[in-house]
């Protein structure tokens, strides 16, 4: 009996405690520098059972990286907990850590005096924009519905709108719904249409996030009218055909080429023109339409891609016309990519970090999370990103396949000995050895970055794009990248 109740107690204890962590709270002590201080922890999957963590942010000053988002039973892995501040003194900073197999987070404390800064902790690209604004605490997500095989808007649909401790239901006579919130969480969006299948969409919305949009996919509609009022008869059919096919028979007779003579019998008719129309439909298709009944990209119409985000998040950057816009962008992007499409994702600021690898395109919930993480701050030392950028792309590369780097920026890169003519060299001589693309994205007005960005773009072989505004960011991504992976 006690032998039996301790298995007991012991099984209870490894549900409860899925995970063990080697340290929960760290104190920096006084930090005199400007270094975004961290700590590293090991991090071990004891649940018995397969591990994720989940791609959620609860702070921006807080950030949380595991060097393995996949957790086999018993596999070990690093936690780097990073805190961000532009505060003086003392703070005590909370994180919450979710993993798949548990309700209840890891909680994780960071403690610490911050007494000074570099003196460069504040230097930006120059810019002749207004200065930031204050932000307000509240936040506005903006939920659109479209057609998952046009991409149009969709309006008159019911919306369901559930939290951890509220639902709503609303009616839309427009394609968006403004979202009002001043917390951080995590949303259910039930969106039903009359005519289309019923969509549930889980999204952690927090001030990073602006928009989530939501396709619907038509119900499929199927008659029987056509071949109840069809009125056909096989013997009319085979008649006509031999009617037509006799001429033809004389002549092959005349130009004295062999005949065979063996007749085709009506199956062997009605198989062959159901051939044809199929094969005249598949080519139609194939020119025309962008999208499968998915709302992903036609493998017919495009090749896969690997998209290599090199992206500028120096402090800049956080204007709400630049950093947020461009997140919106690739989070429209990344609806319509194929499991066979990659996404890599490197970011530079006071330094250049790969941020993700390769992800399938089918894994959207990991890189959303990446991209609702992103954060300015830091100066724009651009030049290391750019290395690595070409280094992911040439390990991953997609044999046939469009792999394109992509940098967005504002400004020059602020690397020491950084010399624009030699990266327009590299470009030229990157794609004209591995075929790698290198596209460009502007921000601001600063005009001496700008024609760097679309020189070195033109040099790639790739696009110079503007994002100015919330339609820029619907469209941009996604037409440049149909531009280059079209067969």
């Amino acid at each position: 009996m006690r032998f039996l109740l301790s298995i007991i107690i012991s099984l209870i204890a490894m549900q409860m405690y899925s995970q063990q962590v080697s340290q929960r709270v760290m104190d920096f002590g006084k930090v005199k520098l400007w270094n975004n201080p961290s700590f590293e922890v090991q991090y071990t999957n004891t649940s018995g059972r397969t591990q994720l963590f989940l791609p959620i942010r609860y702070s921006p000053e807080v950030g949380v990286r595991a060097a393995q988002q996949k957790l086999a039973p018993g596999e070990s892995t690093t936690l780097t907990l990073t805190y961000y501040t532009e505060d003086f003194g003392r703070f005590s900073k909370s994180v919450a850590v979710y993993v798949s197999t548990q309700d209840n987070p890891i909680t994780f404390e960071l403690k610490g005096n911050i007494l000074s800064f570099h003196p460069d902790a504040f230097t930006v690209c120059p810019s002749v924009e207004p200065a930031d604004q204050p932000a307000d605490r509240g936040f506005i997500h903006t939920i659109k519905v479209v057609d998952a095989s046009t991409r149009l808007p969709l309006k008159d649909f019911q919306i369901e709108i559930v939290t951890r401790s509220s639902k709503e239901s609303l009616f839309s006579d427009n394609s968006t719904i403004q979202l009002r919130s001043d917390v951080p969480g995590f949303y259910t969006f039930n969106v039903d249409k009359e005519h289309y299948e019923i969509q549930n969409v889980d999204k952690y919305v927090n001030r990073s996030s602006v928009e989530t949009v939501i396709a619907l996919v038509p119900e499929e509609i199927v008659s029987d009218e056509s071949t109840e009022n069809f009125d056909w008869d096989p013997e009319d059919s085979a008649e006509q055909v031999i009617d037509i096919e006799e001429p033809n028979l004389a002549q092959t007779e005349n130009d004295n080429v062999p005949v065979v003579e063996d007749s085709l019998d009506t199956n062997t008719i009605e198989e062959q023109v159901d051939e044809e129309v199929e094969r005249s439909m598949t080519t139609e298709v194939a020119d025309t339409a962008d999208y499968d009944q998915n709302g992903t990209l036609s493998e017919n119409k495009y090749v896969f891609n690997h998209i290599i985000f090199l992206i500028d998040v120096s402090s800049s950057m956080k204007k709400a016309d630049k950093l947020p816009l461009l997140k919106q962008s690739m989070l429209q992007m990344i609806e319509v990519l194929r499991p066979e499409d990659k996404v890599s994702i490197i970011t530079y600021g006071t330094t250049a970090n790969v941020q993700v690898e390769a992800v399938s395109g089918a894994d959207k919930a990991q890189l959303t999370g990446i991209i609702d993480a992103l954060v300015a701050r830091g100066q724009s030392y651009g030049a290391d990103g750019v290395d690595m950028a070409y280094d992911l792309a040439k390990a991953n590369a997609i044999v046939g396949g469009n792999n394109e780097i992509i940098l967005a920026s504002d400004g020059v890169f602020n690397s020491r000995n950084f010399k624009e003519h030699k990266l327009y060299t590299k470009s030229m001589v990157q794609h004209r050895l591995y075929s790698i693309r290198l596209s460009t994205i502007g921000f601001g007005n600063a005009s001496k970055a700008l024609n760097f960005l679309e020189t070195l773009a033109d040099r790639g072989e790739g696009s110079f794009l503007r994002i100015t505004s919330d339609v820029d960011a619907e469209s941009a991504l996604i037409e440049n990248l149909m531009k280059h992976s079209i067969r």
